[in-house]
């Protein structure tokens, strides 16, 4: 919650009041209806939280504390801190991120454990920002050809996910609505690109996020940012004309394009519980996905597929009595043809954006699979296709 600018101008867009402040801060429209709950802080670093001493050092934000005076003065909202998803020393910690005897993933799963100890809140979110258009940074992304993919998203996808059902943690995914760069010490040299947020990348974050088990998406960030000595800030839904006037751009209408499937999809699986993942893998990708595994058996009830781009990855998940399996493309940018082969035994229903009327309707039907059928199907940039058996 932060309310100025680097240049000091206020938006009325973020507030971060000092610690002694909090207290009044919690309680200044407590009784409003509209008021849900609170972001108690971004991306916390060790110092701000696993200190040994009875405060955070001197000049360091003590979330500790703050938290303390959140759970003493909540009235009934909700908060939650927003984590970073990395395995860097600076992040973790020293003694975790040089344990040996972990992989990356198993060092942010013991993160997250970490964390939910200290706290144990009731829900956590996470911004991970997966796609670029240029970086030098060529030992954390995969060149991918016209585009740059995060290496850790997938593994710490799921971690979090398994994480998520393990402690039934709820989290939410920040999702990258902004285009932007992050720049060198000298605040000019490029480091690495956003791209403008496409209808493909937006989708590809939101759906890759409901497969793994997410709750909850927010996009950030839905009006300009103001730049700053590291980041340079280009585009976003919506922005300053030339009149001083704020106005909807083109990112906007990407936004708005995928709002109904995220609806859909995210209505269906409210409240489902990830449980595994597997990827396939398509002869335009070349490399295989640090600490995933790749389909070799059946999942839940798809016992084989192909991809003829760059593939893309198969979660299980579960809800109640139901039982989904969420078809999701590695690839934000282009389409690809894939094959599903259904297992012996099964007749599931594909559902979501394939319900054959409104879901309003008492007679809304889904098309059923039969057992054993193989069926192709076109998978749009970032799609996602959902099955219920």
């Amino acid at each position: 919650m932060s309310n100025e600018s680097n240049s000091g101008q206020s938006y009325g867009l973020e507030y971060n009041p000092k610690l002694e402040d909090n207290a009044t801060f919690f309680n200044l429209n407590k009784n409003d209806g509209n008021l849900w709950g609170y972001d108690l802080g971004d991306e916390p670093t060790p110092i701000e939280w696993n200190y040994d001493s009875l405060t955070a050092p001197l000049g360091a934000r003590d979330f500790p504390a703050m938290y303390r005076t959140y759970l003493r003065n909540a009235n009934r909202h909700v908060g939650f801190f927003n984590l970073v998803a990395a395995t860097t020393a600076g992040w973790i910690g020293q003694t975790l991120a040089n344990d040996t005897s972990l992989n990356e993933k198993g060092k942010y799963s013991r993160y997250l454990k970490a964390f939910k100890e200290k706290f144990n809140p009731s829900m956590m979110s996470v911004d991970i920002y997966p796609v670029f258009e240029e970086t030098t940074d060529s030992d954390h992304s995969y060149d991918l050809g016209g585009y740059y993919l995060l290496k850790r998203y997938y593994y710490i996808m799921e971690a979090i996910g398994n994480f998520s059902t393990e402690h039934k943690m709820p989290f939410w995914m920040f999702m990258l609505s902004t285009q932007f760069n992050s720049l060198e010490a000298d605040g000019e040299t490029v480091r690495s690109k956003h791209p403008c947020p496409s209808e493909g990348v937006l989708q590809y974050q939101a759906m890759t996020a409901l497969a793994y088990g997410f709750q909850g998406l927010v996009f950030w960030t839905y009006a300009l940012k103001e730049s700053s000595d590291n980041e340079k800030y280009i585009t976003a839904p919506y922005q300053e004309g030339e009149n001083n006037e704020w106005e909807t751009t083109p990112v906007w209408t990407n936004c708005k394009a995928v709002i109904p499937e995220i609806k859909s999809y995210g209505k269906e699986l409210l409240n489902a519980r990830f449980q595994e993942a597997r990827h396939v893998y398509g002869p335009l990708c070349k490399i295989e996905f640090e600490e995933t595994e790749k389909l070799t058996s059946s999942i839940g009830c798809i016992s084989g597929a192909t991809a003829n781009g760059r593939g893309f990855v198969i979660t299980r998940l579960t809800k109640n009595t139901q039982n989904y399996v969420a078809i999701v493309s590695h690839d934000p940018i282009n389409a690809q043809g894939i094959t599903l082969s259904i297992a012996s035994g099964y007749s599931p229903v594909e559902v979501g954006q394939t319900r054959s009327v409104s879901e309003d309707s008492s007679e809304a039907t889904e098309p059923r699979i039969a057992s054993g059928q193989t069926v192709s199907r076109t998978l749009r940039p970032g799609g996602m296709i959902l099955i219920r058996y």
